[in-house]
This record gives structure tokens, sequence and C-alpha cells, in this order.
């Protein structure tokens, strides 16, 4: 404040003008990382939107209400911890998807990692993560209620979705080693198939965050076909069909891998995670396999609470 105009106000107030108070100091991490640990946030990934529907890798991270930044970094700093634990080389760094859903975040591997083989697979990390919470070996998160792993994304169509889950159900099942003498692929009498060969008892945990599509209006055309029918299937996908070529594809990949897969929604071995996300001016489609001792079966099948609530 001037000199002068500052003792213009004292005169007219007839007493001392007060001082102005001191601005806040923006919380930053130190250079040598001593301080708050406060993680600064970059930017938006905008041009993700059309990324995304390629095959990109990361996680959906769910939060309480406007508690977005904070989970947001309390997720990164957990993710990149347990991918390290996971494989020492591997140097995540994550890319922030804006989505518009209010409690829900888009974390993607940034395109110079995607194909980086030393990343493990987002459902490996987030598998880990959650045993270490619950076992105790990692302290439960303040802000995050629930992190799902995205193996892959894809276009909301039930070819793209077909493919996507058979490539990743190979690669799910071809993964599989006995942990601690358990096997997640059961041979024991009265849960093999009739073929004799080892059963998957699996199931889709389903959870579309933009909205049920309504049926396409069908207008005959010049040669009978019904017009809008492409275009509906190319950006959104009802319930129904998108459990249906999840399943489907699912036991087809299992069945070439000599395995028989079948539909058990009380004591699944696997889960497929399928969810659709508005991103942009589309929807997309996140895909995840994790074994079922990441999920919580009831009330409703869903990956675990990281928070370690009362009734998770």
């Amino acid at each position: 404040m001037d000199a002068s105009l500052r003792r213009a106000a004292e005169q007219e107030m007839r007493r001392p003008a007060p001082d102005a108070p001191p601005g806040k100091r923006p919380r930053r991490e130190c250079a040598d990382g001593a301080g708050s640990g406060f993680l600064e946030l970059g930017r938006f990934d905008y041009r993700a939107a059309d990324q995304l529907a390629q095959g990109a890798q990361g996680f959906i991270v769910t939060c309480g209400f406007q508690r977005g930044k904070s989970a947001t970094r309390e997720a990164i700093a957990a993710l990149e911890e347990t991918t390290t634990s996971l494989s020492s080389s591997a140097k995540p760094a994550f890319g922030i998807v804006k989505l518009p859903c209010l409690g829900v975040i888009l974390l993607t591997w940034k395109a110079t990692q995607e194909a980086d083989p030393s990343l493990p697979a987002p459902s490996a990390v987030a598998a880990k993560l959650i045993h270490d919470v619950h076992s105790k070996k990692h302290p439960p998160l303040k802000h995050v209620q629930r992190i799902t792993p995205v193996d892959g994304m894809c276009q909301t169509s039930t070819a793209a979705i077909r493919q996507l889950v058979t490539s990743l159900a190979k690669e799910f099942v071809t993964s599989q080693e006995p942990r601690s003498g358990e096997q997640l692929l059961s041979t024991e009498p009265g849960r093999s198939a009739p073929s004799g060969r080892p059963l998957l008892p699996f199931a889709v945990a389903f959870k579309s965050r933009s909205g049920e599509p309504q049926e396409p209006h069908r207008q005959e055309g010049s040669k009978g076909q019904a017009l809008g029918d492409s275009q509906a299937e190319s950006t959104s996908i009802s319930r129904g069909a998108a459990i249906a070529a999840a399943a489907e594809s699912f036991v087809a990949a299992c069945k070439d891998a000599g395995i028989d897969a079948k539909v058990n929604l009380i004591q699944p071995g696997a889960v497929v995670c399928l969810e659709i996300l508005p991103v942009g001016s589309h929807t997309t489609a996140a895909i995840g396999i994790v074994d079922s001792k990441s999920c919580v079966l009831k009330p409703k099948l869903t990956m675990k609470a990281l928070q370690l609530l009362a009734d998770n």
C-alpha cells in the first residue's frame, strides 16, 4: 500500500492501519526429499482420450466426493511403491485422465512406459497392494476407497470386448502358478469338469459410469436395414451384451488353453472386471482380470476396499 494512502486511511479511521497478513506459502517437496511429502500433480492428460481405446493400461481409483486430489496423490504414491516392490527396475509414471464422474479417477501408464517390459501388469500391482493392506504390511489408505486394475482398454463394442478379453484371459491363465500349496485351477473331485480337464469358475463384475444406453431408434432404410445400428454398436453397449461378450470370450480362451471355465457367482476363482467409462465425447471399456482373493463377493462383487472399513 502506498505510504500517503496509508496515512490518509489511518486519519480517516483514527487508528493505525493493520499490517497485511503474510501470504500462504505453497507446499512443496524439499530438494533433499525432506518436508511435508506433498506430491505436485501434473495437468490432466486431455490427449489421452484418443489413445485409451488402443490398449492403454492403468487403474481406476474411487474416493469420496471432493477428495479427488488427495486420493490421486495417495494412489500414485501407493502404486509407485508397490510397483517398485514387484520390479526394482520399474520406474512408473502416471498420466491423469479427466472423467466427468465425481469420486472416480483414471490413472494410466504414460505412453513412454506402456511398452516397458519391466512394468508388472496392473492386475498384479493392485492385487499386491490389496494383499499388503489387508495383511497390515502396508498402512490402510485414507482417501482412496478402491483401486480397480485396467489391463487393457478398447471400444465399447461386442467385437472389441471379445478380442480384448480373449487376449487377457490367455495371459491370466498362463500366469497362474501354485502359491502356498494352493492352485487357482481346481482338479479336486466334484470341481472338475466332466471332461476331466481343470475347472476354472469365474464371474464378471460390470460397472457402467455413463448410464445404461437406450435402444437405438430403428428406422427402415431403402434396403430394409436399421439405420443407426452401426453407430450405436461403436459408441455404447448394454449391460447384458457387455457381460455376455466378456463371459463367452473368457470361456473360449480358457477352452483353447485346455481349461473348462464356468460362471460361478458364489465362489469364483477369477473375476473379469469390466467398466464403461465416459472419456471425452465417447465411452471406453476398461477391462482387468484378477484373482477372486482381491475381491469382495457379497453383498456386491467388487474389489476389496483399501480403507479397511468395518464391512470389508
